[in-house]
């Protein structure tokens, strides 16, 4: 019998990204309940849509590598017919996500149309080949020019996910809003706690092929264990500064509104993920749970 997580009902959820620009609208209608803002469904939608198109035109750059690093041979037939199978599937969902978002924005403000524009657009070059680097041997330098994506820069990969996931799910919902909002301090510090180590479990999962291919995360540079420690001090750091900040400085948060539940929640959670998964967990546990992580503090806030 199949596995569940081997079914086209996983792939199509997780594997196709449409789990994880869930859990990151989570996260942006999170956001404008905490900040008291009304609950724009065009600003929900906008968020969905460009999580996904912006992992689908990742995944088209990571196929196209993938493709150009192993010349297709007679003995690789098979890996070429799936390779151009997840490629056509990546630039069809890219496409539709593209096309919905176009169609979304042309209602939308101005500063929303203009955030979304140039955050889906910077962020999609994330994954392209658009730097350049001269490659050295024997400390000689060549003439051979080697591409190099914006991801292969030393370390900056998972804080560079995890910014601009949290900018994004608070920035939507705040450029849509007629309204001021207030402090957004305290909630943006939760966010980043939990998108930054969000997206460094997945480096941490990816150690071994990462160091195969020359990409150097933080895993890859200071270890495993390092970055677990280090991760849990910046996460526990954040998560009790947006717990406490609010309770001592009056105004910190819209409406003398509390993130001490969610943040106490998310703490926990976050260091029990960090010291527990590794890269013998299977990959479905990165895909549908450490990803799920993000719907926490949606959950408590309407529980509370």
């Amino acid at each position: 019998m199949t596995a569940w997580h081997n079914t086209a009902a996983y792939r199509l959820l997780v594997e196709s990204h449409i789990w994880t620009a869930l859990v990151v609208t989570s996260l942006s209608h999170y956001a404008s309940r905490k900040l008291a803002l009304p609950v724009n469904h065009r600003a929900l939608i906008t968020v969905f849509l460009a999580t996904v198109a912006i992992y689908s035109i990742d995944r088209i750059f990571d196929l196209r590598s993938i493709q150009q690093q192993a010349p297709s041979s007679p003995h690789s037939r098979a890996r070429d017919t799936e390779l151009s199978g997840c490629l056509r599937r990546a630039v069809v969902r890219g496409s539709v996500a593209i096309a919905g978002l176009l169609g979304i924005l042309l209602e939308s403000p101005v500063r929303a149309l203009l955030l979304v524009a140039i955050g889906t657009g910077a962020c999609s070059l994330y994954g392209a080949p658009i730097l350049r680097r001269r490659l050295t041997t024997s400390n000689v330098s060549t003439d051979t020019v080697s591409p190099r994506r914006i991801k292969d820069i030393p370390g900056i990969k998972g804080w560079l996910v995890g910014s601009a996931v949290a900018v994004a799910a608070l920035g939507v919902p705040l450029a849509h809003s007629p309204s001021e909002s207030g402090p957004i301090t305290a909630i943006m510090m939760l966010l980043v706690a939990t998108t930054a180590v969000n997206a460094h479990l997945f480096d941490l999962r990816d150690l071994d092929a990462d160091r195969r291919q020359g990409l150097r995360t933080l895993p890859v540079i200071i270890g495993q264990g390092r970055t677990r420690s280090g991760l849990s001090f910046f996460a526990v750091v954040l998560c009790l500064a947006a717990a406490l900040l609010p309770a001592i400085i009056p105004g910190f948060m819209p409406h003398g509104g509390s993130l001490l539940p969610e943040s106490i929640v998310m703490a926990f959670a976050l260091l029990t993920v960090l010291w527990t998964v590794n890269a013998l967990s299977p990959r479905w546990h990165f895909g549908l749970f450490v990803d799920g992580l993000l719907v926490i503090p949606l959950t408590i806030s309407l529980m509370t």
